[in-house]
């Protein structure tokens, strides 16, 4: 082996040895701490569940011993105890106990039942009148509430239906102590399945929960819940589990269908189960396989940075051995003046001076050999003299053929001409320049087969036979090739055949034109003129023109498809507050996750705005459908990170089966719009399904909007006033005026009803400005009549705040009605406020600064957000009914009716309750300071005659 070869092999092999080693090393710690992380991680989970789950348990404990605590319960059974009440009596305070316990049980979406037992073990009430009369004396829930203990059974099945539940019990006690039954809580297995299917781990990673028995009660296959897990390690760890374990907690492993899992565990005392999170090693151990892969480029990285230094250095020490030693082959072949030009001080620039004195003394000897050479080389001059005449001959032919050549160069087109007969070919200079290959590299077979891409090379031969054949002047064809440095391009292929003088084809002559530029610029504008330029989706012509031949698809083959039309909830809020920037950057991310949920033959478009289209194709039923809307919504669940800020969108969607549904793209659209118009009615972030009844809502809604026209022409609306009543002095200051409708065709149309329509049909301006002049004219009407200076509150929509001279309006209204501006309040809701906050809060200061007031409705139904309602300018916040139904019934519900109020308070802010229906919630909040109540405990909303014979009361209190 040659030295220059040897010495750089050495150097790389000293090189690359530590270099794999320290790898080795590297690697090793960084895979232990990282699956070490992955455990620890898994642990964290564990704990982290099973403590959310624990307090879940202990926040259910405390509602039953709270709700056993209440006066109507301790009442309830006291009076069956005395048995000195009649029997329509217990049956009303049965019945009124009951709703309570139904409306618990509807709040509640994983509570079951809700039931009362007496001392006996006898069931008295429970929220649905089904186990009434039914004895639980044997289960021993009931037998610990009697001994006085708050207690969680283990999971038992239903007398009812045999369903698998678990009962929260709490004792009730009377006045003195006395235990006079049993308050339960009966919540279904359910609840705990879906508390274990949101605990994820990575893409492998789920928890479930086993009870004492050893049995699985929640696990995310159900086709696993009741048996017995094949999980030796938990069977283990429930043998060793004793009554001091308050919070066993491990890490393991184990096998199971063959993957092998890490497992975290955790025991659950509240219940006696054991809680266990488990991920797959296989994924635990993919980040150190990740690492791994780096740690190898890097080492590879590594040698090749070694390989070029070594090679380098060595060729510093053979470079000066090379140069001698051609040196001495120049000169073993004649070349006596070749010198070595290398000069150093140490050995080889002493060899190679040395060999330089040498080649001199060989170089004088020489030249006695040269004169000898003189007498041939006179001789030579007159051979030199005759072969210059034609050297000048071919300078001239030299000349014409470079000219020709530069005309040729001159041409962007590449010229060429093939010779039929020698299949060579001739081309100009561009050739190399456009193809990439240097002609003597070309093969005229092997340019047809490896340069012009396969589907275009059928075409040419096509184009060409057909001018041979004399089927066209010339020949003209637009194809692809890959030149020779891999690059792709479009190229224009024109020319003719040329003929002997017997007509048979002889050459082919023509140009090449590279039209990559030119199909660039097509390729943009087909872009722009069928996809999205925002979010690259097609646009709606290629959805509506895909929908056509699918439909055409669907009737040849009897099969089916659907349209799924997707509008973002509340988008323009984003828009409004962040930006339309940020709000473009939100469509993109959206359209991104949308289509990583689609299959290959769907097609997913931007309708427009923030609507989003769904072609599914090869429809096989509509459980395909719910599942793809399932994963839909899942998506959009987690949160979207635009420019630092966190937003959450959700999204309601319309589905549309043709051809059930439309035959058309026209009605097979119209449909999925309506579908989706009734699933944002019904609440939002939802998906329905076509059907006739939706398009009998739009005929009526159709039927609703021409009633309404016809009012506002001949004023069939009226008006009916609610009270509001001051809790402190039993009288009333104010009313809400509330508009009605009521038809010769319809009959009575409610305003839930007939608001939305009249939104959509710009109606509202017009229903709006009515119903503000009518119920100021009749509060001047009373103020008039002496019943005192009452006010009156007037709801006004957003489509009324966008108007240029709203405030002038409602001045000009207030003025001509002769009231005073202190006794007008408007009511907005929150949701109305948002859409255009600005804006909105500019109106409220211009109403303030003529004196209206102003309040804000439904407070808690909407974003309820400190920090707005610290901008708004009201002087009344209205808390919603919601909050109201179940401030007796709820601790939470009841702590947060005080902090709005104290928060209100504070503020300088009156509230009112809305929606009071009974004394139990009159006395709560008038324990908590509110100030003022409306709602059907004084009186429903009443026509204007029914109110004045209210206003003649003085203490509202005395009548109640």
């Amino acid at each position: 082996m040659l030295i220059k070869r040897k010495l750089p092999l050495m150097f790389i092999v000293l090189c690359a040895l530590p270099l794999i080693f320290l790898s080795f090393i590297v690697y090793h710690f960084s895979s232990d701490s990282l699956v070490k992380s992955s455990k620890n991680h898994i642990m964290e989970t564990t704990k982290l569940e099973s403590d959310v789950l624990n307090s879940l348990i202990r926040e259910q404990r405390t509602e039953v011993e709270l709700a056993a605590k209440r006066d109507s319960v301790i009442q309830f059974l006291n009076n069956r105890l005395k048995e000195n009440d009649t029997k329509e009596l217990r049956d009303k305070e049965a019945s009124k106990l009951a709703s309570e316990l139904n409306r618990r049980v509807k709040e509640v979406g994983y509570l079951r039942r809700s039931f009362v037992i007496d001392s006996n073990g006898n069931i008295t009430i429970d929220n649905n009148n089904e186990l009434k009369g039914m004895s639980l004396s044997d289960r021993s829930y009931f037998k610990n509430g009697m001994k006085g203990k708050s207690n969680i059974s283990e999971v038992l099945h239903s007398k009812v239906d045999g369903q698998p539940m678990v009962v929260l019990a709490a004792p009730v006690k009377d006045e003195s102590g006395r235990i006079i039954g049993v308050f339960c809580f009966e919540f279904y297995t359910e609840f705990f399945v879906r508390f274990t299917s949101t605990i994820k781990i990575g893409e492998t990673g789920y928890a479930y929960i086993i009870d004492k028995e050893g049995r699985v009660i929640a696990h995310p296959k159900k086709g696993e819940i009741g048996n017995v897990p094949n999980n030796k390690k938990i069977q283990e760890i429930f043998k060793n589990l004793t009554r001091d374990d308050k919070s066993k907690m491990g890490m393991d492993s184990y096998t199971y269908n063959n993957q092998s899992k890490y497992m975290g565990y955790s025991y659950i005392p509240e219940l006696k189960w054991v809680l266990v999170v488990a991920q797959n090693i296989e994924e635990v151990f993919a980040p150190a396989k990740f690492v791994l892969y780096i740690i190898i480029g890097i080492t590879i990285l590594m040698i090749i940075i070694s390989t070029v230094l070594s090679v380098l250095a060595s060729r510093s020490i053979t470079m000066p051995i090379s140069k001698l030693t051609e040196s001495m082959n120049r000169a073993s072949e004649g070349e006596l003046t070749s010198v070595c030009d290398y000069k150093s001080k140490n050995e080889l620039g002493q060899l190679s001076s040395n060999f330089n004195h040498m080649i001199k003394k060989l170089g004088s000897s020489y030249q006695d050999l040269a004169q000898l050479n003189e007498e041939l080389s006179a001789q030579q001059e007159e051979i030199i003299a005759q072969n210059d005449e034609l050297i000048a001959s071919q300078r001239k032919l030299t000349q014409s053929e470079e000219r020709y050549k530069q005309a040729l160069n001159g041409i962007n087109d590449v010229i060429w001409e093939i010779d039929l007969k020698t299949h060579k070919l001739f081309a100009s200079e561009k050739w190399v320049e456009v193809i990439g290959y240097q002609l003597e590299d070309v093969h005229l077979r092997k340019f047809l087969k490896n340069i012009i891409l396969p589907e275009y090379r059928q075409l040419v031969f096509e184009d060409i036979k057909n001018h041979i054949n004399l089927r066209t002047s010339n020949f003209s064809t637009e194809l692809k090739v890959k030149t020779g440095n891999g690059e792709i391009k479009w190229i224009l292929n024109r020319g003719n055949v040329l003929y002997d003088n017997s007509g048979n084809p002889i050459k082919l002559a023509g140009a090449l034109t590279d039209i990559s530029d030119n199909k660039i610029t097509e390729e943009r504008i087909q872009k722009l003129a069928f996809f999205d330029t925002l979010t690259n989706l097609p646009n709606r012509t290629v959805f509506f023109t895909e929908l056509q031949k699918e439909i055409q698809k669907c009737e040849v083959n009897r099969t089916n498809g659907a349209v799924l039309f997707l509008d973002l909830d509340n988008f323009k809020i984003v828009n409004d507050s962040l930006g339309h920037d940020v709000g473009d950057v939100l469509l993109q991310e959206i359209s991104g996750r949308l289509s990583s949920v689609l299959e290959l033959d769907d097609m997913l478009c931007r309708f427009g705005g923030d609507e989003f289209l769904i072609l599914k194709k090869n429809l096989k039923n509509k459980d395909e459908l719910k599942v793809l809307c399932d994963e839909i919504l899942m998506l959009l669940e987690d949160s979207f990170d635009l420019n630092g800020k966190e937003v959450f969108m959700t999204v309601s969607i319309g589905i549309s089966v043709f051809p059930e549904n439309g035959d058309n793209t026209a009605s097979i659209l119209k449909n999925a719009d309506t579908a989706m118009y009734r699933a944002k009615e019904s609440g939002k972030n939802k998906y329905k399904f076509y059907n006739e009844e939706m398009s009998r809502g739009l005929i009526r809604n159709m039927l609703i909007e021409n009633e309404l026209r016809d009012a506002l022409r001949n004023e069939h609306f009226f008006l009916h006033y609610q009270p509001q009543v001051d809790l402190k002095t039993g009288r009333i200051i104010g009313t809400e005026a509330l508009i009605r409708l009521k038809t010769e065709n319809l009959g009575f149309v409610s305003p839930i009803e007939f608001i939305p329509v009249a939104e959509k049909a710009g109606l509202i301006p017009s229903i709006g400005e009515w119903v503000m002049r009518t119920a100021c004219e009749q509060n001047a009407n009373w103020t008039n009549k002496e019943y005192g200076n009452q006010r009156i509150s007037i709801n006004v929509s957003a489509l009324q705040l966008k108007q240029r001279d709203f405030v002038e309006k409602v001045e000009s209204i207030i003025k001509s009605a002769g009231l005073s501006p202190e006794m007008v309040e408007i009511e907005i809701t929150e949701s109305t406020l948002m859409k255009n906050m600005e804006k909105n809060v500019k109106v409220l200061k211009r109403l303030r600064e003529i004196g209206v007031r102003t309040a804000l409705d439904d407070f808690g139904t909407g974003y309820s957000s400190l920090n707005y309602l610290m901008m708004i300018p009201i002087d009344t916040l209205k808390i919603d009914k919601s909050f109201i139904d179940n401030i007796c019934v709820q601790g939470k519900q009841e702590a947060m009716v005080d902090y709005i109020i104290k928060m209100a308070h504070e503020m300088g802010v009156e509230v009112v309750a809305e929606g009071v229906e009974d004394f139990d919630q009159l006395k709560m909040l008038k324990r908590l300071n509110c100030d003022v109540i409306q709602g059907y405990i004084f009186s429903k909303p009443l026509a204007p005659n029914e109110i004045d014979k209210l206003l003649l009361k003085d203490d509202f209190f005395q009548y109640l």
